[in-house]
């Protein structure tokens, strides 16, 4: 009861933190599932600027890039937070009325730079004015179950995730650490013609490790531009 009460309380806190090690990058929720289908999804938020590019390029197969990055963020008390992070997967969809179903894999790296202007202790460091950076390799595998109209689309996504952490600087804990995380997230688009509204709400729950060091929840807002026919119009 006691390891529920912590998940919980830094799942809140999570979603506030100025600087953390890893926030759950964007989700690829394009659903394209007609040859010659495209989507590209430009958004904003907790994570910074993100954005995924999605192409279908044999009916029931897809391919995706996306990125996250920020650039000098700077928070309360002079705490700043950098990061950049680049992914690429495929996948495999097929379609059910208008309920789409799809499964991929995909490889991702970054990394990220972290100034603490005061913090005496934490538990992937321990020492004041720290300006400490990692590098970050990722596998993912993920599963969508979306419901795709020409006017809405509703995605379910759970995301696995394995991720290394690595750097010089012998003062992070998580040095050299692999860490997975369960990531599901829910994404709604919405809007007539080809351009819509976008928002997407993601978890990152470690599985093997649990420190308020890492924000575990997301949320992006912004536009996804679609091209090409889909198989419900």
């Amino acid at each position: 009861m006691k390891s529920v009460r912590n998940l919980l309380f830094f799942l809140f806190i999570g979603l506030f933190l100025d600087t953390v090690a890893y926030i759950p990058p964007i989700i690829n929720a394009s659903l394209v599932n007609n040859k010659g289908e495209f989507q590209a999804a430009l958004t904003y938020g907790t994570a910074g600027a993100e954005q995924y590019f999605a192409y279908n390029i044999d009916s029931e197969l897809f391919v995706y890039f996306s990125s996250s990055f920020t650039i000098d963020t700077v928070y309360n008390g002079g705490d700043k937070r950098k990061h950049m992070f680049f992914e690429g997967g495929f996948g495999y969809c097929t379609t059910a009325g208008n309920w789409v179903f799809s499964m991929g894999g995909s490889y991702g790296f970054g990394q990220f730079y972290n100034y603490y202007s005061n913090l005496i202790t934490s538990s992937i460091y321990d020492y004041d004015n720290a300006y400490l950076s990692a590098n970050n390799h990722k596998f993912s595998i993920q599963a969508d179950i979306g419901l795709k109209k020409p006017f809405m689309e509703l995605i379910f996504s759970n995301r696995f995730a394995v991720g290394h952490f690595s750097s010089n600087d012998s003062r992070y804990k998580i040095k050299n650490s692999t860490i997975s995380f369960f990531e599901p997230g829910v994404t709604l688009k919405a809007g007539p013609g080809k351009v819509k509204f976008m928002t997407q709400f993601r978890l990152g729950l470690p599985l093997n490790r649990l420190n308020s060091d890492m924000s575990y929840g997301a949320i992006s807002i912004g536009l996804v531009l679609h091209l090409g026919k889909t198989k419900e119009e």
